[in-house]
């Protein structure tokens, strides 16, 4: 920008101004002292700020026309009417001056042609316009309201308000949500104890409310209680995030609870926990496990046992598992083999340096830190109350529910609210299931997925996937991990105790068993304080085989009643599982125990035993409170019974024992 004689500099914090300029020399004055110096042209243009003596340093809109910037289309294309015309105005004003002429010609016209826009305006006005437009350019015409971002507003009310709303908004961080209303009837409140009733003008209704709204910053003043207590134990200071050199230096683990059903072996529906691992470098998905309610250590430890073992290498039982589950689904089907073994060839072996965690009471268990002490790999806790530093899985569990979770059956949303009203009535999917889909979901579109944390930084339209940023490691920085074995695998498996009896043993209503157990059966284990019991391995995503740890080998026990390849099987329980088919009909069900305990009293005798199961099942066939399929009592009638219609079979009196003559036990 030139600077004029007359004008001032501000040079190492003095204020100068200028006297005459040379060729290669200014010489500038102090005001206040009067003394001279001379600079270098080159040197001034490189330490000094202009300061020119018509701009007021309390200018709002400064003279960079930055607020320029924060203006919409409508309001631009008015500041450019306002300067086409204030330039013509200007022109009209020196041919009215040296014509000798009036003034006020010029100044009407401008005031026309803005009335023609639909905008009416004084002189005043247009004085106060022009003099902005000479002193400041097309940056004075803007409303200083518009790009003040509500600071007038702060400015022109007592800063003792501004303080006690703050003080107030502070103090309910961690309180239930309440409304704005509040906020200012206890601000009010403080005020009046701080400085006496009435003595502090409180601004109108209005203007506080836009107060609050400038303050709230997202801290959900009104809000999420959830949240808004969540925001306040984040830091006040910029986020450090954590980088990572190479793939497993960092891995992030956490679980949450999915937004969908799942059926589990006893018939409940449930809301599955979902736990992940996630190495940082690559943002591959190095495991991803679904577990019933609440996850525990010994699920973590599974977690692991999938990330250090390829798909390969896990023990048999994988393709008849699938198999069950591809049967399952018959108008889904799963994929190939082929294009199944395709994608898991293009997954990354990443094994963990270091996992960082939060603070939960499964992280921090001795079983989990036994696990990963075994396996070489640290453990790093994150802060407490800090969930930015495993910010990147946080991340990843969203992108699972809005790419995978929302697209199945039984999805009921993020809260109640979100939640549909045929759920219960749908179906859903058994825990098996899920966690097959997953596991395609994951190794065919997140892994090949281009992810927004993987761009060039020279080039930022391109991203790359998982799949592709593991590769690009390898170029540079090639590593060898030799994956574990299918031992370390089994041992890591999760272990119940059992018996193994003459058919073999049972593991949530499935029997297993093997030619292997031929010595084994009804003897009892060499383990102290179990009763007999061997310990059984079990992967609870291998559905097919167990394994019995003895003799320094590993028994593989097979499910005996995996009957997949039956014919027509995989759709006789299809169609049984749709939704309905199992809902009884509870009168049905009375009349059949009525008929039962008929049966059952013709050939009771004198054993205590029968006597006794057939008064508990005549006690419940006549309990008067029973309801029936539409949830309401059973009515007695009043008045004679009607006629009974043609072909009517009237109901079976129970026999009683005592019609046998046996008598009651005391």
């Amino acid at each position: 920008m030139r600077v004029q004689i007359g004008e001032h500099v501000e040079l190492d914090g003095e204020k100068l101004r200028v006297v005459s300029i040379s060729d290669r020399t200014v010489l500038l004055r102090d005001p206040s002292t009067g003394q001279a110096q001379e600079v270098l042209l080159e040197e001034l243009n490189h330490r000094s700020i202009i300061k020119h003596p018509a701009q007021h340093a309390d200018s709002a809109v400064g003279d960079d026309l930055a607020g320029l910037q924060h203006l919409d289309a409508a309001r631009l294309a008015e500041i450019q009417l306002w300067t086409t015309c204030l330039d013509e105005l200007e022109l009209q004003l020196r041919i009215a001056d040296a014509a000798g002429t009036s003034r006020s010609v010029p100044y009407q016209q401008c005031i026309n042609t803005i009335a023609a826009h639909g905008r009416t305006l004084t002189r005043r006005t247009l004085y106060n316009k022009l003099t902005a437009y000479r002193t400041l350019g097309a940056a004075g015409l803007v409303d200083r309201r518009l790009v003040s971002g509500g600071a007038a507003t702060r400015k022109r009310t007592d800063p003792r308000v501004i303080a006690a709303l703050a003080e107030v908004i502070d103090a309910q961080k961690h309180e239930s949500t309440g409304t704005k209303t509040r906020i200012l009837d206890r601000a009010r409140r403080l005020l009046d104890e701080r400085f006496g009733d009435g003595e502090v003008p409180f601004p109108s209704r209005a203007t506080c409310f836009r107060i609050i709204d400038e303050m709230d910053r997202g801290q959900f003043i009104t809000g999420s209680a959830r949240t808004r207590h969540s925001l306040a134990n984040r830091p006040e200071r910029p986020f450090t995030p954590v980088g990572a050199s190479r793939p497993g230096e960092q891995v992030q683990i956490d679980s949450t609870k999915l937004d969908v059903l799942v059926q589990l072996s006893d018939g409940s529906r449930v809301r599955p926990e979902l736990t992940i691992m996630l190495d940082v470098a690559t943002r591959s998905i190095v495991a991803a496990v679904v577990r019933p309610i609440a996850t525990k250590s010994i699920d973590l430890v599974v977690a692991l046992a999938r990330t250090l073992v390829p798909y390969d290498l896990r023990p048999g039982g994988r393709v008849e598992t699938r198999a069950l589950v591809a049967g399952s689904l018959p108008g889904h089907p799963l994929l190939g083999e082929e294009d199944l073994d395709h994608y898991r060839r293009q997954l990354p072996y990443i094994f963990p340096d270091t996992i960082t965690t939060d603070r939960g009471r499964i992280f921090v268990s001795e079983h989990f830190r036994y696990a990963c002490q075994r396996l070489g790999i640290s453990l790093n806790l994150s802060a407490p109350y800090t969930p930015t530093d495993k910010a990147k899985v946080e991340r990843a569990f969203k992108s699972i529910n809005t790419g995978f979770t929302q697209h199945l059956t039984g999805y009921v949303g993020r809260g109640v609210e979100y939640r549909g009203t045929q759920v219960d009535s749908a179906g859903v999917l058994s825990l098996p299931q899920l966690q097959t889909l997953l596991d395609e979901w994951v190794i065919v579109e997140w892994q090949n997925r281009p992810h927004d944390g993987l761009r060039d930084p020279l080039f930022p339209s391109v991203k790359l996937s998982p799949n592709e940023m593991a590769r690009a490691y390898r170029r540079i920085a090639p590593e060898l991990h030799i994956p574990f074995d299918t031992e370390t695998y089994l041992s890591l498996m999760p272990v119940v105790w059992r018996t193994v009896q003459a058919y073999g043993l049972t593991i949530d209503h499935r029997t297993y068993d093997s030619e292997a157990l031929t010595t084994l059966r009804r003897m009892k284990s060499p383990y102290p304080g179990q009763g007999g019991k061997w310990p059984i391995h079990y992967d609870p995503y291998n559905v097919q085989t167990v394994w019995l740890p003895a003799d320094d080998t590993w028994l593989p026990l097979q499910w005996v009643n995996a009957n997949v390849t039956g014919p027509m099987s995989s759709d006789v329980w299809a169609a049984a599982r749709t939704p309905g088919f199992l809902n009884r009909d509870s009168n049905e069900e009375a009349r059949r125990l009525a008929h039962v305990n008929d049966i059952l009293s013709r050939g009771a005798s004198g054993d205590r035993r029968t006597r006794r199961a057939v008064a508990k099942s005549n006690a419940i066939a006549s309990d008067t409170m029973r309801l029936n399929e539409h949830g309401n009592p059973p009515q007695h009638d009043t008045e004679p019974p009607a006629a009974e219609p043609p072909g009517h079979v009237a109901p079976v009196t129970p026999i009683t024992p005592a019609r046998f003559g046996l008598l009651e036990d005391d």
